[in-house]
């Protein structure tokens, strides 16, 4: 029905809000804390304790929080923020809050520009000193005993990032909610998702395409991340999905993987991901120990090719045309062709191991990961 897929944040401002706050945010999908009307409502000297309260509450939950109201609001008629506003905003970054909101200071004030600056650097800041340890959810269930191991094997392996497979957002906010200290990259086909999860502590959205198998989808994701200069090769990957179908937050599995580097990109004729060994020829097709299931490497192709192509287990060529023998021949007999890859054959060394992924016409060095992992799913 209309509107069904809309988030709602629940604004804290009520004493009956209060006495309800643990049923109100198992209903909602996130909180904000509005202390200037709590302030209102109740004794100033409780609204600090509550908001403390509030934040925990939704970070067990592994709902985003948002902090408003009065965080730097001298900054309405100031260039620059008294100190006690400065450690306000960072104590409920150090509580565990996942935004800070800005209200006055950017509507109505002299200087929304430094205000925000300012609200930016302080939050980058504070979050580099890695004391963030706000309660968590300690429930006993597999998602959540997954999350908080993808971010202790991110720490202990120094890796780049943890990369999660999401359509709803839920894997993501799990793993955020244990607030590890590695970057999470949010693998989501869903636009409306990508939006949302930029409010979640600690996560940047990649949109990729939902790719046929989940190993093509990390890979895809990577690319997209090494495009953003968000990895770059060699770095270390902790990846997590779930393999429950239709189930938001069945988060269950994880993987480790390191970034593979892109030798070059073509264009990609056939369906699929293939891995094997390079073989590197000449225009002569005279390549007398091809075996089965190696990846010929050639300028281009020709009649001379053909029995060394029906043991190939995929074809790459620097001749840049869908109409080429490489490509007619690949698509009949089902081999995985790229075609226009510059300087194939002296970028790719003979014997070496490759991967190539016809869905972006992209050529790896390395393999893709482990079959099981075809097996995940976004959740």
């Amino acid at each position: 029905s209309a509107g069904k897929q809309v988030p709602v944040v629940a604004k804290i401002e009520k004493h009956e809000a209060i006495e309800q706050m643990e049923a109100i945010i198992s209903l909602c999908d996130g909180v904000m804390v509005a202390r200037g009307d709590l302030g209102v409502e109740l004794p100033a000297e409780d609204v600090p304790i509550l908001q403390k309260r509030l934040i925990a509450s939704a970070n067990r939950r592994g709902i985003p929080v948002i902090t408003a109201t009065q965080m730097l609001d001298s900054m309405v008629h100031s260039p620059r923020p008294t100190r006690a506003e400065v450690s306000d905003v960072a104590n409920a970054i150090l509580d565990g809050t996942d935004a800070v909101m800005l209200s006055n200071e950017t509507a109505v004030g002299k200087y929304p520009v430094e205000a925000v600056k300012t609200m930016g650097t302080v939050a980058v800041r504070i979050e580099q000193e890695q004391i963030i340890g706000n309660a968590r959810d300690t429930s006993r269930s597999i998602p959540n005993a997954i999350s908080q191991a993808v971010g202790h094997i991110a720490e202990q392996l120094d890796a780049a990032a943890i990369m999660t497979l999401t359509k709803t957002g839920a894997t993501a906010r799990n793993v955020s909610k244990f607030r590890p200290q590695t970057p999470i990259l949010a693998v989501t086909p869903h636009v409306d998702v990508a939006r949302q999860l930029q409010l979640v502590w600690g996560v940047r959205p990649l949109l990729v395409l939902d790719l046929p198998s989940t190993g093509q989808t990390f890979q895809a994701a990577m690319s997209v991340a090494q495009e953003k200069q968000l990895l770059t090769e060699r770095d270390l990957v902790v990846m997590t999905a779930g393999t429950i179908q239709g189930v938001a937050g069945s988060t269950d599995l994880i993987k480790v993987e390191v970034v593979k580097a892109v030798l070059g990109q073509g264009v990609g004729i056939g369906q699929g991901s293939v891995s094997g060994v390079a073989r590197v020829a000449g225009t002569d097709g005279d390549l007398p120990n091809f075996n089965h299931g190696e990846i010929l490497v050639a300028p281009s192709t020709n009649a001379k090719f053909v029995e060394v192509i029906r043991k190939a287990a995929g074809i790459i060529t620097e001749e840049d045309s869908i109409t080429s023998h490489a490509a007619v021949i690949g698509l009949r007999l089902g081999v995985p062709v790229i075609v226009g890859v510059k300087n194939a054959t002296q970028l790719i060394r003979d014997g070496a191991i490759l991967t190539l992924d016809t869905q972006r016409g992209l050529v790896y060095s390395g393999t893709l990961g482990a079959s099981p992992s075809d097996g995940l799913l976004m959740t």
